[in-house]
């Protein structure tokens, strides 16, 4: 993928953003979106921009309801498919995959929805998006 880090970076919280509006019981003052994230390793010489995003909430929602929200929201993007899942202890999360490998996790952590992203495998260019240390 020629993206920039800076590209895929906006890409994932817009993206974030756009599935914690859709989630039950948002409000902007519950909603606290990631300042930063970090880059890992993925096919061969490329990586992966991973944020994540934590939206509090009263109690656990119905997972299959935030499939059935993002579904719709989802319905009219090219690539894009929202699958109820577990997590390995058996938890449930919601899965938004995208193209090229895009996967968004939606599940419970303490009193949080957390939206875990991961963007598109890219090369990460240091003269172009910055050493990554410095992230």
């Amino acid at each position: 993928m020629d993206v920039s880090r800076p590209e895929v970076r906006a890409h994932s919280y817009a993206v974030e953003d756009r599935i914690a509006r859709r989630l039950p019981g948002f409000r902007e003052d519950r909603f606290q979106p990631s300042d930063g994230g970090s880059t890992l390793g993925c096919k061969g010489d490329g990586v992966t921009w991973a944020s994540s995003a934590l939206l509090t909430v009263d109690e656990a929602p119905d997972f299959d309801e935030i499939a059935r929200l993002l579904r719709g929201e989802f319905a009219d993007d090219d690539g894009f498919d929202v699958v109820p899942a577990h997590t390995s202890k058996g938890d449930p999360r919601v899965e938004v995959l995208g193209p090229g490998g895009e996967t968004h996790l939606i599940g419970m952590y303490m009193s949080y929805l957390k939206i875990y992203s991961f963007s598109p495998c890219f090369i990460h260019d240091p003269e172009r998006d910055g050493w990554q240390w410095e992230l």
